[in-house]
């Protein structure tokens, strides 16, 4: 994503500020066409995960300015631990209900799981009507309840196990909330995910693999001591990883090398200007 209006990047190129795109995504021929444009003005890049580092490099091209990978970051009370609510369902999916959010397989995976269980699904969407209608056909025992869409937080104490089967990220907020507040998470291995799970990415899924998800999900039921021991490891992690705080003072930090390499650009052309300045006959030598 081009974080920067028409205006905002005509309006810091010109200024002694340095003009930063930070890009949570890659999508569309109109978006690439932007960012090939903004290559030649900007003076850095900043990309909140390998994944979307790697994707610029793929499909826009060489960078040719300072690059920073500068992870997503929650605040400090989203670190607080989040026990479920004692009518919790077996799992729990929190996001929008689209095809890409991975919800067909969900329910797939959830046929497939060859015991009773309960899964909530909180969000809204524009495919909400189609998954209605999928878990309809469910087998009995089988129970899938569409809660509509509340804050992460409200909705993560519905659930015991977290799921996020998505066919396409980059850096979800989602699977991050999931983890700051000690819920058991159940992840596809797409975009930075695995950035996220660190040591813990062996425990990821296949995308669009419901047979592979059920068999995460019975796992997961079967074990919950070793669910719970993930979630610890997760969690901690990400307090020292994914935090508002070490964000900022990233950010932070590139803009004040970019700065300093600008002040430094600047400098030695106002020394080229003052000998030039200095010399007025030299270029008419000769004549």
């Amino acid at each position: 994503m081009v974080c920067a209006t028409r205006a905002e990047a005509r309006a810091a190129v010109g200024a002694a500020v340095p003009f930063v795109l930070w890009f949570n995504f890659l999508a569309g021929f109109a978006y690439l066409a932007a960012e090939r444009m903004m290559r030649k003005r900007m003076d850095g890049l900043i990309f909140e995960s390998e994944f979307s580092r790697a994707a610029y490099l793929s499909k826009v091209g060489k960078a040719g300015v300072p690059t920073a990978v500068i992870h997503n970051g929650l605040r400090e009370s989203e670190f607080e631990p989040l026990p479920h609510c004692d009518a919790a369902a077996d799992f729990i999916f929190v996001g929008e209900l689209r095809m890409l959010k991975g919800i067909s397989t969900l329910i797939e995976a959830a046929a497939l799981l060859q015991r009773p269980h309960h899964i909530r699904i909180v969000g809204a969407g524009p495919d909400r009507a189609r998954f209605e209608e999928m878990a309809r056909a469910l087998p009995r025992g089988v129970r899938i309840e569409f809660m509509g869409a509340m804050p992460a937080r409200s909705a993560f104490r519905l659930g015991r196990i977290a799921l996020m089967p998505s066919w396409n990220e980059s850096l979800p907020y989602v699977a991050l909330e999931a983890i700051a507040a000690g819920v058991p998470l159940i992840a596809t291995r797409v975009g930075g995910v695995a950035e996220i799970f660190g040591g813990e990415a062996a425990m990821l899924v296949e995308p669009k693999d419901a047979a592979a998800l059920a068999a995460a999900m019975a796992r997961a039921l079967d074990d919950p001591a070793s669910m719970a021991a993930s979630a610890l490891r997760l969690r901690a992690r990400a307090a020292a990883h994914f935090s508002a705080k070490q964000m900022v003072e990233s950010v932070n930090g590139f803009y004040g090398r970019l700065l300093d390499a600008r002040k430094a650009r600047n400098a030695a052309v106002s020394h080229l200007r003052a000998a030039a300045q200095a010399r007025p006959g030299l270029t008419g030598a000769g004549h």
